[in-house]
């Protein structure tokens, strides 16, 4: 998590960026019989940013997902 104090026109903020990030093994099957192994990356990017007195004025949740094929088969 990271935190930056601004001073924009006399109206400082603070601006709070918080990155999560889980990995998950999976296993696809695509037809009966077959397996082969799925990683799925979930990054959650949390944003916050919130005037003098800790109210918040913005908050911005992104959720970002990649999968990938684990295995590297050359056939």
């Amino acid at each position: 998590m990271n935190s930056v104090v601004t001073n924009a026109n006399g109206d400082p903020r603070v601006k709070t960026i918080h990155v999560e990030k889980e990995v998950f093994n999976c296993q696809a099957q695509p037809r009966p019989n077959s397996f082969w192994p799925i990683i799925t990356d979930v990054n959650i990017i949390t944003e916050i940013i919130e005037n003098s007195t800790a109210q918040p004025i913005n908050k911005t949740i992104e959720v970002v997902t990649c999968q990938k094929n684990a295995t590297n088969d050359d056939n």
